[in-house]
């Protein structure tokens, strides 16, 4: 019985997370560093890489009712894998964040061909927010999807600037997800479709101003299938 009882307790798996005593703020630098804490904006405590931050913010933190925001520096994220955002435990949700002045200034760029950019996935209790980049393809990718939201994932966007992803999506939700844009936004680049839902999701847009900068070549504005559908709200121009 007591070799049995060590055993338990050598194979039990024990996770502790920081209960923060308000809102929480990580950063993300070019010259920051992984093992750093993300909690101050400069060399020493910023992180280097937007998924560390992520999972940090999802997997470390229980945030009770405050909220955490990750702050990624102005320039170009040439991105050879998918972002996943993942649930989470802030009550005053989570929000990845970029210039949401000028989103031109802060890039999340697919260089893989085929790849998906960013995917928020699984279903939290609480709000998920991406907000301020622009989306694109780059290097030697002429496919890719931008902002993927499935598996019952809840997403809202917010700031944004949909640049050229070649064949793929702008955005899609897919597998009982829901996705929702909450204000102005601008259309600069092309896609096979700029929305996509299928498999019992819905897209809502629209209610804003969409800006199109350039001549953006876009074959469907909208597709839905599988018990999907987009709402374009009205009021948009």
């Amino acid at each position: 019985a007591t070799q049995k009882r060590e055993i338990e307790h050598l194979t039990r798996v024990e996770t502790t997370r920081i209960r923060p005593y308000g809102n929480v703020t990580l950063y993300v630098r070019s010259d920051g560093a992984d093992g750093n804490t993300g909690l101050s904006n400069d060399a020493a405590g910023a992180f280097l890489t937007i998924q560390r931050a992520i999972d940090v913010a999802c997997h470390t933190y229980d945030g009770g009712g405050h909220s955490c925001t990750i702050q990624i520096q102005d320039g170009t994220w040439a991105l050879t894998t998918t972002l996943v955002m993942h649930a989470h435990r802030w009550g005053g949700g989570l929000v990845l964040q970029g210039n949401t002045t000028t989103p031109a200034n802060c890039i999340l760029q697919g260089n893989t061909d085929g790849m998906w950019i960013i995917v928020s996935q699984f279903a939290s209790s609480y709000i998920t927010t991406i907000k301020g980049f622009k989306i694109q393809r780059g290097g030697a990718a002429t496919n890719i999807q931008g902002v993927v939201c499935r598996l019952s994932g809840k997403l809202f966007l917010e700031s944004m600037d949909f640049g050229n992803v070649g064949s793929g999506a702008h955005m899609s939700a897919s597998e009982w997800a829901e996705l929702a844009i909450n204000t102005a936004y601008t259309v600069s680049g092309g896609a096979a479709y700029h929305v996509s839902s299928d498999l019992n999701s819905w897209v809502a847009l629209g209610g804003f101003t969409i800006t199109f900068t350039g001549t953006p070549t876009i074959g469907r504005w909208a597709v839905s299938q599988r018990n999907s559908g987009v709402l374009h709200r009205g009021g948009g121009s």
